[in-house]
């Protein structure tokens, strides 16, 4: 089947990805932590930087948010290229 062909014939994949989430998530996975029941992704990262900034970590949540870019970013060019991640 010509390349074409099989790009039309590929079903469409539209998923969303909340930044908030996706940061939250992982911050959550990389420092062993939980957000508080009932908070949403947005108010836990919003603490965390009040929390790292007086701490004198300016840069801890800036961090967790382009690690959140760059794996949705990374999610969309497996799509797009009709990979998996491995």
């Amino acid at each position: 089947m010509p390349t074409a062909d099989r790009e039309r014939a590929r079903p469409a994949f539209v998923a969303e990805i909340d930044a908030d989430e996706l940061a939250c998530r992982i911050a959550e996975a990389a420092c062993g932590i939980r957000r508080p029941p009932g908070m949403t992704a947005k108010q836990a990262l919003d603490n965390m930087s009040r929390l790292t900034r007086r701490m004198g970590e300016t840069d801890t949540v800036p961090g967790f948010r382009r690690a959140a870019q760059a794996a949705a970013e990374y999610l969309t060019e497996c799509i797009n290229n009709g990979r998996r991640p491995s």
